[in-house]
């Protein structure tokens, strides 16, 4: 077993936020690639039209596919922090895009059961 030194409460928040940041900002530029403002699903829902599928699953299977990877990754040896190699995704933008992934899948969630998101819009 290895064993590495804790990490503290400090660290963790800062690694916290530099993911938030990165994540951020890849939602941002993959929205304006297939996306929009008007429909941020709309590449979701056209996928789950064309395979006669719902926009829920349509979002796990992506979210399944960074969780894929990442399992590969970690029993392959090659599990680190970086957010691309200069050539490939890292771990860490695997990670982002999972998180992302997982904030669409509620998105999904909110349109088909509305939670009250305390704004009178």
């Amino acid at each position: 077993m290895i064993l590495v030194a804790g990490l503290s409460k400090r660290e963790f928040e800062k690694v916290e936020a530099w993911l938030h940041e990165r994540r951020g900002q890849s939602t941002k530029s993959k929205r304006a690639q297939y996306a929009g403002d008007e429909d941020v699903l709309v590449n979701f829902r056209r996928r789950a039209n064309g395979n006669e599928t719902t926009t829920a699953d349509i979002v796990y299977l992506d979210l399944t596919k960074h969780v894929d990877a990442l399992g590969a990754a970690i029993r392959g040896g090659r599990f680190n922090a970086k957010w691309s190699d200069g050539v490939a995704e890292g771990c860490a933008q695997k990670i982002g895009d999972a998180v992302n992934l997982l904030v669409i899948l509620m998105a999904v969630a909110h349109e088909e059961d509305p939670i009250d998101l305390g704004d009178d819009s």
